[in-house]
């Protein structure tokens, strides 16, 4: 099996469950390999529909902890703007979430006192600043739409801890699961499978 049938199969497999109903589907992009080879395999599939099919919202989300290494951050805020661009004409959103005025990462440093995050310490920014203004936004989305397809960029092959997390969380012939915390999100993890060495080749 050639590395280009691999990603023609889940090019496939994403535009049968895009086309199965018109829940809006929600991407995080980090900028890293995976999340970059998921978005690229999305728009890839979306150039495979016919005008006519294209009906549904895509969000792909970034997230500005307004911490950030400068070149991260403007890196980010650039990819932001041109998957926004490309992604016009096909329904994709793409957007940058931060936490709130009254939840950075100096209110909670200087104006709480908290210590500053270390590993492998007391390590709170990352659910405080990261994750919890994407879950904000997920909620927004579902309320708004009554439920979400979360596409998560997970690969067997990154960690055996990965593997162990992804194999625990699939069940059998199911391409989407239920979120385990947020209601009325579904996950769908279509580069499971992929090997390390077709993300680095």
């Amino acid at each position: 099996m050639s590395d280009f049938t691999v990603f023609n199969q889940i090019i496939e497999e994403m535009r049968i469950v895009y086309l199965h109903d018109q829940r809006p589907w929600m991407i995080g992009f980090s900028g890293g390999k995976d999340s970059t080879m998921l978005c690229m395999l999305v728009f890839e599939m979306l150039q495979t529909l016919k005008p006519e099919e294209i009906t549904k919202k895509i969000y792909i989300t970034s997230s500005d902890t307004m911490v950030e290494n400068p070149i991260v951050r403007r890196y980010m805020h650039k990819m932001s703007e041109l998957i926004g661009k490309a992604g016009e004409k096909y329904h994709v959103c793409a957007n940058i979430v931060k936490p709130p005025v009254d939840r950075t990462f100096w209110t909670y440093l200087i104006g709480l006192g908290y210590p500053t995050p270390e590993p492998p310490g007391f390590r709170w920014c990352t659910d405080r600043l990261k994750i919890r203004p994407i879950n904000q936004f997920t909620l927004d989305t579902i309320k708004e739409n009554g439920e979400v397809v979360m596409l998560l960029g997970v690969r067997k092959a990154e960690s055996s801890y990965r593997a162990r997390g992804i194999s625990a969380r699939e069940v059998e012939g199911k391409l989407l699961i239920r979120h385990t915390h947020i209601a009325n999100a579904y996950v769908y993890n279509p580069l499971t499978e992929i090997p390390n060495n077709l993300v680095w080749g």
